[in-house]
């Protein structure tokens, strides 16, 4: 994102790396059942479900 002030987006690109590699890791280990590659492998399953079978009605 571009803020339009330089500071401001030196700052907001830090944030983002602080998130991104403490802050999730840390809210994961919180959870005693967090798995993101849990989450990640359903995904992956529903859309090679779809892929194969086709999308499914709703009920």
């Amino acid at each position: 994102m571009d803020f339009g002030n330089p500071e401001l987006n030196r700052q907001a690109a830090a944030y983002q790396q602080v998130w991104v590699h403490e802050m999730q890791a840390g809210l994961e280990r919180l959870s005693t059942r967090g798995s993101p590659e849990i989450v990640v492998k359903a995904v992956r399953d529903i859309v090679a479900d779809v892929r194969a079978e086709g999308p499914k009605p709703v009920k």
